[in-house]
């Protein structure tokens, strides 16, 4: 934006506001060296709420920070640049003095190497002071990097006292209903890879900095030395897997689906390519309801199920969720195993590690159709309702890929229709995988699908997003009266 509108409006003033977690990513390393190369009018504020740098925010630091985001400073500076130009080695020797300087008491040495003016860190918390250093800083030209430090909760003792528990509010209910106790599928994952990595010393647990969210807190207390947050680095998480893997460890990627996307190209060139032996636990797959629209997991089976030498398991329940991680930690490829956020059906979990046969369906229930329902994944519930009330064949099909073929000859050849449910995107989904292998085996049969159709889900709880996206048993059944 500040390069747009550098010929057009010169003095427009641009913010651009990142946090600690996020500086752990390459790409806002790529986009300071761009803006220190650039140096466009933009003021970086960097909010940061974890790092141990406390002794920092004092009246020292916050003493250096007026004086380097104040008026005189800067008429020095650019008096001094000014002066010291034509003589370049008495020029360098004063910026290298200026840089050590902050350093001594600010770790900011960084930044001012990629071009960027630093300032701080300064108390986020102290609102006067903060609006002194920014409305100083308005004057300044070409980039500047302000340092703020701040503590997650403040001012909320429980926040304060929780910030990983706090991080994410959903509703605080008064009275705890017994869905509460129910244990949800990142637990089911948790109990799964200790489990495994009781049986399997060169099991490796990998988080890009997830490790609550997914469920590793267990694992990384009891295997500390086989336990790696990468911080929030997808990328590098899969690239490091790829690594572990070539030296004969068996790394599991604990991983949301809709952050694996950042990592695309990592998981073809690095993992794929080489056909390396990773596990991806794909948490949050699916509409996740109050996380919203940018966390919800739809597009991992599209974009996955076109990668070779890529298996796709999509676990109906809590107990289909630990046999198929055992099946894909087992197969010597890339495997991925997607479920979703919360919790499901409440199915009891065996407590073996059976694997299953890869891409072998299971028949729930048959009756004498002609049309049958093939689920995959999460939406079960609404795909048993729907063929016990509408007297339907239904298949959980527990694979995206490899899809069970003999299963889907055996039945589709004598059907008119099938019918596909998945909490996943229609366009490019498992019902479409369908779709390809009845044109490749030259099966006419008319065909159904249900799934997140092509928009974005708006903001609301998961069953409000089922809804709206036509997946609910009675949004589904409405449909399919109608049609068959």
């Amino acid at each position: 934006m500040a390069a747009a509108s550098k010929e057009s409006n010169p003095d427009k003033k641009h913010v651009a506001i990142i946090g600690d977690g996020a500086m752990t990513a390459g790409m806002a390393f790529e986009a300071l060296s761009h803006t220190g190369h650039l140096k466009p009018n933009v003021l970086i504020i960097l909010n940061d709420n974890d790092m141990s740098i406390s002794e920092n925010i004092g009246g020292l630091s916050n003493y250096f920070s007026r004086i380097w985001a104040s008026k005189i400073y800067k008429g020095i500076k650019k008096g001094g640049a000014s002066f010291l130009k034509p003589l370049p080695q008495a020029f360098h020797l004063a910026r290298k003095v200026e840089t050590q300087m902050k350093a001594m008491v600010a770790p900011g040495t960084i930044f001012e190497e990629l071009g960027l003016n630093y300032i701080g860190p300064i108390d986020g918390h102290n609102l006067k002071e903060l609006i002194t250093v920014i409305s100083n800083l308005k004057e300044f030209d070409g980039p500047q990097f302000l340092h703020v430090i701040t503590k997650k909760g403040a001012g909320l003792d429980p926040a304060e006292a929780d910030r990983i528990g706090f991080h994410a509010i959903g509703k605080i209910n008064s009275i705890k209903d017994e869905k509460s106790k129910q244990k949800k599928y990142q637990d089911i994952f948790g109990d799964w890879i200790v489990d495994m990595a009781s049986q399997d010393n060169d099991l490796i647990g990998i988080t890009p900095a997830m490790k609550e969210g997914s469920g590793l807190v267990m694992f990384s207390k009891k295997y500390p030395e086989r336990y790696f947050d990468v911080a929030i680095a997808e990328q590098h998480s899969v690239t490091f897997a790829a690594g572990l893997a070539v030296e004969n460890k068996k790394p599991v990627v604990a991983i949301y689906s809709t952050f694996l996307q950042r990592a695309y190209d990592q998981l073809i060139h690095d993992v794929a390519i080489q056909n390396l032996d990773v596990t991806f636990a794909l948490d949050r797959s699916g509409l996740v309801g109050e996380d919203g629209p940018t966390h919800s997991g739809n597009y991992d089976i599209a974009y996955l199920r076109c990668i070779p030498n890529m298996v796709i398991c999509t676990p109906s329940n809590e107990n289909e969720v630990r046999h198929l991680l055992t099946t894909a930690y087992l197969y010597q490829g890339p495997a991925t195993v997607r479920y979703p956020r919360g919790i499901g059906p409440n199915e009891e979990v065996e407590k073996d590690l059976k694997p299953y046969a890869i891409g072998k369906a299971k028949v729930i229930n048959e009756e004498n159709s002609k049309a049958i329902i093939l689920n995959f994944g999460a939406l079960i519930d609404q795909a048993i309702e729907v063929a016990k009330d509408l007297k339907l064949t239904l298949i959980d099909m527990r694979f995206v890929k490899p899809l069970d073929e003999d299963i889907l000859k055996e039945y589709l050849s004598k059907s008119d229709m099938f019918i596909s449910i998945e909490d996943g995107s229609i366009m490019g989904g498992a019902g479409s995988a369908v779709q390809e292998f009845c044109s490749k085996e030259n099966i006419n049969i008319k065909s159904i699908l249900f799934g997140i159709p092509d928009q974005f889900i708006e903001h609301a709880s998961r069953e409000e997003m089922l809804n709206e996206a036509g997946l609910s048993s009675e949004s589904i059944k409405s449909k399919l009266k109608e049609m068959i």
